[in-house]
């Protein structure tokens, strides 16, 4: 699950602005709660840079 006040550093008004379905994003895990099965995540708190590496890695990942 991922917090509204997680997604941008702005202010949200449209989630679906922000995240759309069946799109890859690179995100940060907060916490995990193994009792409810919930992983939280933040998008907020990702650099540009640490953005672009993690996208490198998985193409990398993904031609093999």
């Amino acid at each position: 699950m991922i917090l509204n006040s997680e997604m941008s550093r702005k202010g949200v008004k449209q989630v679906k602005k922000i995240i759309r379905e069946n799109k890859q994003e690179v995100l940060r895990v907060l916490r995990v709660d193994q009792n409810q099965g919930y992983i939280d995540l933040t998008r907020k708190q990702i650099k540009p840079d640490e953005i672009k590496e993690k996208e490198l890695d998985f193409s990398k990942l993904k031609t093999v």
